[in-house]
């Protein structure tokens, strides 16, 4: 038998600092995948998060997507500050069925955000699949834009100051979770920068199976400043449905509001 040699410690190899942290973040987020796997496996969709309904819940005016680069969920307070959602818990908010998983359909893509329960607790649950199913992604976007421009007295100046918010009518969508904001886009001025566009309302609600909801577009209070001096702006509505079967659909459309 061989003699075993023992090596004394400074003879040993050891690995740079900077290796191994790298070496344990990519061992972790392997583990971070596989589990996300497994956690998506045998669960279906009840639908995204209610983030809008769960920022209200929480006290703030509305829910609103920060502009890029930093695409994310926000809660906004009536004087225009921020704070970050978490998506678990708005899912936790929204669906009633235990255990719930926030996961995000795909990755980078914001409204892709959905609840996944276990199949045995909603049997009439949406598979989770890749995106691109049979949902026609023209026919939902045509029936979104349509929905997206505000109409009759509800829509006039000083009803949405009276009552602070709109009751928008969506049908002919999928399952899913939608979001709509309205914009004011400031002129500019010569020689300055593009100014940038003013948050005026938003609004969030869960899409039944029926392919219908009534979205609230609640006025900020930025919005409700600008339309006091107004009688008559010119906004831009855009709205994003995030979908298990068509994945993320968003159409935008111009209006005009009179007092």
């Amino acid at each position: 038998m061989r003699p075993e040699i023992k090596r004394p410690w400074p003879a040993r190899r050891v690995m740079a600092l900077p290796a191994v942290a790298a070496l344990l973040t990519a061992i972790c987020l392997s583990c971070a995948s596989g589990a996300a796997a497994s956690a998506s496996s045998g669960r279906v969709s009840v639908g995204g998060p209610n983030v809008n309904g769960y920022c209200q819940h929480l006290g703030f005016a509305a829910a609103r997507i920060t502009a890029p680069p930093t695409v994310q969920w926000q809660c906004e307070r009536p004087d225009g500050s921020t704070a970050p959602v978490d998506l678990q818990a708005a899912c936790e908010f929204s669906y009633a069925q235990r255990p719930i998983l926030a996961e995000q359909l795909t990755p980078g893509v914001l409204v892709t955000w959905q609840c996944l329960v276990a199949k045995s607790a909603a049997p009439g649950g949406l598979e989770v699949g890749p995106p691109g199913g049979s949902t026609s992604v023209a026919r939902l976007r045509t029936a979104l834009a349509g929905a997206l421009a505000p109409r009759g007295a509800a829509a006039r100046i000083r009803t949405l100051l009276r009552h602070g918010s709109y009751p928008m009518l969506a049908g002919g969508l999928a399952a899913g979770s939608l979001h709509v904001s309205w914009s004011f886009q400031p002129r500019r001025l010569a020689g300055h920068r593009r100014p940038k566009a003013i948050t005026v309302a938003t609004g969030g609600a869960v899409v039944s199976s029926a392919g219908s909801a009534t979205v609230t577009i609640t006025l900020t209070g930025a919005g409700r400043r600008l339309l006091k001096r107004a009688t008559r702006v010119a906004l831009t509505a855009t709205g994003a449905l995030s979908t298990v079967g068509a994945g993320a659909v968003s159409a935008t459309r111009a209006f005009t509001l009179s007092r």
